[in-house]
Formats: C-alpha cells, sequence, structure tokens
C-alpha cells in the first residue's frame, strides 16, 4: 500500500489534496431547541415598539425560520461555529434561498407567489440574520457547560 501512495496520480500530478473533515461536536438538545424556539421570542419582546412589526414577523417568518434555519443551525454548531456574525450571514443566505423557492413557485405557476414574495424577502432580510445571531447568542448561554464546568 505504501508504494501506492508515494506514486503520481493516474493523469499525472495530483491536483487535489483530499482535506480531512472537520471534527463533528456534539450539540446540547435542550439549548438547541430553547434557543431555536427564545431567539424569534426574543427580538420580538425587546423590539417590540416599533409598530409591531417583529412581533408580526414571527408570524410570517416562523414556518421558513424552523424548516430552513433548523438544519443549517445544526450543521453549523455541529461544525463547531459559534461566531455570531457567521450565523447572521448563514441565515441572510437561506432567507436569499427561500425567496428564490417562491420565485420559482411563481414561474411555474402560483400566482399569489409574488405577493409572498415580496413579504418575505422584505421582512426576512432583515430578521433573518438578527434570529440567527440571537440564536446562537441564546445557544451559547443556554449550554449546559456554562452552568456545570466541570460535567461533560
Amino acid at each position: 500500500m505504501t508504494e501506492i501512495t508515494g506514486k503520481k496520480g493516474v493523469f499525472g500530478r495530483v491536483w487535489f489534496q483530499m482535506r480531512p473533515s472537520r471534527e463533528t461536536r456534539l450539540i446540547d438538545p435542550i439549548a438547541f431547541v430553547g434557543a431555536l424556539i427564545c431567539a424569534p421570542l426574543l427580538i420580538a419582546a425587546v423590539f417590540c415598539w416599533v409598530l409591531f412589526i417583529p412581533v408580526f414577523a414571527v408570524g410570517f417568518g416562523a414556518l421558513p425560520y424552523l424548516l430552513f434555519g433548523t438544519p443549517v443551525y445544526f450543521w453549523l454548531l455541529s461544525r463547531g461555529e459559534e461566531r455570531q456574525t457567521r450565523f447572521a450571514l448563514a441565515g441572510f443566505i437561506v432567507n436569499a434561498f427561500g425567496a428564490l423557492v417562491l420565485t420559482a413557485s411563481q414561474r411555474i405557476g402560483f400566482s399569489g407567489a409574488f405577493d409572498m414574495f415580496q413579504l418575505y424577502i422584505g421582512f426576512g432580510s432583515v430578521f433573518a440574520p438578527i434570529w440567527s445571531a440571537a440564536f446562537v447568542w441564546l445557544y451559547r448561554s443556554f449550554r449546559r457547560d456554562r452552568f456545570f464546568p466541570n460535567q461533560i
């Protein structure tokens, strides 16, 4: 086996290197679910004085937040990422993906999708990054090792 690894590839030089995947980390499920539920509610409670817009944003954005945001948050946390800026950027990208899905559904023939698109991209481009940053802040606050640092 060692004589194979020392040679060049079939087409000459090997032009890519296989990188070892990042190690995955365990996610505290109680902290994850608690932060997932509390992040939009916290933002709505703190900023409800702005014409109740964040309160309505919870109603409009809860389903896309849970459907699209949960797997992305889970993936980022399992990779060890806990920076608020990365989560805010991921929230914005996931919101843009949702806007593309709504645009595609409008192209297919759903006539009411364009109105939903305007609401979704308008509110979502503001609230998705804020909710994502609040999620990671709450997750770090709710983690079990924060309260019991000597236990695993």
